[in-house]
């Protein structure tokens, strides 16, 4: 698997700590991030018993927002929508003009964080 499909280690960290715990092909240790390969979800838990966390890959934390928070992300080459509810009302945001389609996935990740951050509050 290619580095880039992974979350990068900033928004990783901020994902776990907002719960994030889903089995993943790669975790985090010491900045670095590495591939694993688990047999079952019991060496999955014990490896992140350790100083490590999950390294996931943009659509499984992706896939996460819209399961555990009801965010749906679009995201196309220079861009991204965000839609769902927050404290009770519609919200959807746009961001364009951005330089490629993995700079639009990782600013929609960054802002998808900070909107559950803000709902958490």
């Amino acid at each position: 698997m290619n580095k880039e499909l992974f979350v990068p280690y900033e928004q990783a960290l901020a994902l776990k700590e907002l719960g994030f715990n889903e089995p993943c092909f790669a975790i985090y240790e010491d900045k670095k991030w590495q591939l694993v390969e688990f047999k079952n979800s019991i060496s999955y838990e014990l490896c992140l018993k350790t100083d490590t966390f999950p390294a996931p890959t943009f659509s499984q934390a992706f896939r996460w927002f819209r399961k555990e928070h009801g965010l749906y992300d679009t995201i196309s080459k220079n861009g991204y929508m965000i839609e769902g509810e927050l404290n009770k009302e519609f919200l959807r945001i746009t961001k364009l003009s951005l330089k490629s389609h993995e700079e639009a996935e990782l600013a929609c990740l960054i802002k998808l964080i900070e909107i559950v951050k803000t709902k958490i509050r």
